[in-house]
């Protein structure tokens, strides 16, 4: 598991247990490994870390889909921040910084994030739309993905799709939010976080379809 806020998030939470290091990783890895993961660096093989929360009492989907909300929520709060005061010229460069990284950058699946989902609300707040067509198809790839691999959607994906909409076609939309509807109904859980998550997704689908095609919004609801 790659991302460092899952091994910060795992020691914060066996300290507050008076679980010592040597006493969790026993049985599951090394000392030095477990201690590399939880201070972002190294990574740890997923069934390991299934172990490891045994070990705490914690349940995996609490531990994953709350780490991920954390970790999403700091690598997109400046941006947040921006939208919400009107701060439309740092909106600006800090989207095209971030296109710019991406486009460098091609593998890193968190420099494209943070680009779309700023470009997303530089176009909902001015208009402007800063990605290009290879950038719509990357979007899309990234989405039909979900839909069409393992139709699993993650807390991770609805924060993605919640957050890019306004940079997606109505038809796009529309799929995104038929799927994304249909998998919460089939997969019910206590999670409130990621329950809350779906809900606010879609009502934002609604309201960025009537926005984009009033006759899409007809076959939606």
């Amino acid at each position: 598991m790659k991302y460092e806020i899952y091994g910060i998030k795992f020691r914060k939470l066996r300290k507050q247990q008076h679980l010592s290091l040597k006493q969790a990783a026993e049985g599951v890895t090394s000392r030095q490994t477990l201690g590399n993961w939880e201070l972002g660096k190294g990574d740890m093989d997923f069934t390991k870390v299934l172990l490891l929360l045994r070990k705490i009492h914690v349940q995996p989907i609490d531990f994953l889909e709350n780490s991920v909300s954390e970790y999403l929520r700091q690598i997109t709060g400046e941006i947040s921040s921006m939208y919400v005061n009107d701060q439309t010229d740092n909106l600006h460069q800090y989207a095209q910084h971030a296109l710019n990284v991406s486009h460098d950058n091609v593998k890193d699946k968190i420099a494209f994030f943070r680009a779309c989902v700023a470009c997303n609300y530089l176009l909902d707040l001015t208009g402007k739309d800063l990605m290009n067509k290879s950038d719509k198809l990357r979007l899309n790839s990234f989405f039909n993905k979900v839909q069409n691999e393992d139709e699993h959607w993650y807390y991770e994906d609805v924060y993605f799709f919640g957050n890019t909409q306004s940079v997606l076609n109505a038809r796009k939309i529309y799929e995104l939010a038929y799927s994304l509807n249909y998998y919460a109904k089939g997969h019910s859980t206590s999670n409130k976080e990621w329950t809350t998550a779906v809900l606010n997704t879609l009502i934002n689908a609604l309201f960025v379809l009537v926005k984009k095609d009033i006759e899409t919004v007809k076959f939606f609801v």
